[in-house]
């Protein structure tokens, strides 16, 4: 099977000369090649909003296998689709309920200190309750998996 690149692609679509749509196929051929990032299915048990899991998952993903990263805020809400408010309030809430610890980090330059990027060290998730833990659908009590299936 022959690697497809931009020259391959308009060679075998001669008739599509809009360089938009070689320079979009060129966009989703880099998403291919990007690596992937684990994160455990328990985390949708914690009743985080949508903010606050883009923003959890995105530290996961920065931190990658070191368990620390140091991402800016506005990276962070970049990233996330927010604002650098909702971003702040999301990690705030991330912190007391123990998904991760921020650091905040400063620096010296030419006698004065101001702060960098915060670090932020991702932390084991929090311990969970039974009842809690039954909302993935596979620790469901069986009883009710076979009331679905007799429904189906």
């Amino acid at each position: 099977m022959q690697a497809l690149s931009v020259q391959s692609i308009a060679e075998r679509y001669p008739e599509c000369k809009n360089n938009f749509f070689i320079y979009k196929w060129r966009y989703r051929m880099s998403i291919l090649n990007e690596r992937f990032f684990k994160m455990s299915n328990a985390a949708f048990c914690y009743g985080l909003t949508p903010i606050q899991f883009s923003v959890y998952s995105y530290l996961v993903c920065r931190a990658g296998q070191s368990e620390k990263c140091w991402p800016s805020m506005k990276n962070i809400a970049a990233c996330c689709g927010c604002s650098a408010t909702s971003a702040r309030e999301a990690i705030k809430v991330l912190e007391e309920r123990g998904f991760i610890r921020k650091v905040e980090t400063y620096c010296e330059l030419l006698g004065m200190t101001r702060q960098t990027n915060n670090t932020y060290f991702i932390l084991g998730l929090p311990p969970i309750s039974k009842q809690e833990a039954k909302t993935v659908f596979h620790e469901r009590p069986k009883a009710e998996l076979e009331g679905e299936r007799s429904r189906a």
